[in-house]
């Protein structure tokens, strides 16, 4: 890690690139992500910034060493290839104890607030295993160095950013564990299908099944079975002229009565009237 003096005026930045300042066009600020400022940092002690109020939201991704925060009444430490979001909206502090170098930027939106919830609720402050998040905000503050910055492009990588951030790395995992229930349930959905049964074909028990589909696909197994359904009935009503009795014994729901309520609960519209749109 490259260290040089501390820098003057600006106590415990040894190195720095950046700040980088951009200003979003009005249709950004309305509707999209937008980065406000950004840079690189080498720091050390007495490296500290405490706030209690700024109108921004601040993503740091640890390169080498370790920084400390303090936020939402914990104290934790973040280091090399983790990842912080912060809601500046709230009192935070982070500082350097030894030589370390991070990559950050300021950003806002409408849905920032929410995402922030979103993530702080499952995963806390501090993340780990976010190589895509790393890899979009070098390409942000890319962007911001050389200049070039595309309102769009920006709040594609920023959303792109917040989804990894939002995604466990144990999903790929996860998803390993109930892909053959859901591989049974593509090629069998006409026929009656039981919890235990998928649960079975995974080696799990039907509760922590119904615990991965929830935590993977935001829907219980029969949620989910219904989902196929209801896709394949509305895909015949589009490309036969199959009855409506029919579609509904042959996408596995027990009559047109109970397929017609959940078709409507889905489309908001009866199978006649969406076969009419197409």
């Amino acid at each position: 890690m490259a260290r040089t003096g501390i820098l003057e005026n600006e106590q415990g930045i040894t190195e720095k690139k950046g700040i980088w300042f951009y200003e979003p066009s009005d249709f950004a600020k309305e509707h999209l992500f937008y980065p406000m400022w950004g840079g690189e940092y080498v720091c050390t002690a007495p490296y500290k910034v405490e706030r209690e109020y700024l109108d921004a939201f601040m993503l740091f991704s640890i390169i080498e060493g370790e920084m400390y925060y303090r936020y939402e009444g914990e104290t934790f430490c973040a280091g090399s290839g983790q990842f912080v979001f912060l809601d500046c909206h709230r009192p935070n502090c982070y500082w350097a104890e030894a030589p370390m170098r991070k990559k950050w930027i300021h950003f806002n939106g409408r849905q920032a607030g929410a995402y922030h919830d979103l993530i702080y609720s499952e995963y806390g402050a501090c993340l780990s295993g976010r190589s895509r998040a790393s890899s979009a905000l070098v390409q942000i503050l890319n962007s911001l160095e050389n200049g070039v910055v595309n309102d769009h492009r920006m709040s594609l990588l920023i959303h792109e950013i917040l989804a990894d951030l939002a995604t466990s790395p144990e999903d790929s995992r996860q998803l390993q564990i109930i892909a053959p229930a859901l591989d049974h349930i593509s090629r069998n959905y006409k026929e009656e299908i039981r919890v235990e049964d998928l649960a079975a074909l995974c080696n799990v028990s039907a509760v922590y099944l119904t615990r991965l589909f929830r935590q993977e696909l935001h829907r219980a197994p029969h949620e989910y079975l219904q989902q196929i359904r209801l896709n394949h009935a509305a895909r015949l009503l589009t490309d036969t002229g199959d009855s409506v009795e029919s579609i509904a014994e042959t996408c596995g729901f027990s009559g047109s009565t109970h397929f017609i309520r959940m078709f409507k609960k889905r489309y908001h519209t009866t199978p006649h009237q969406f076969r009419k749109l197409f």
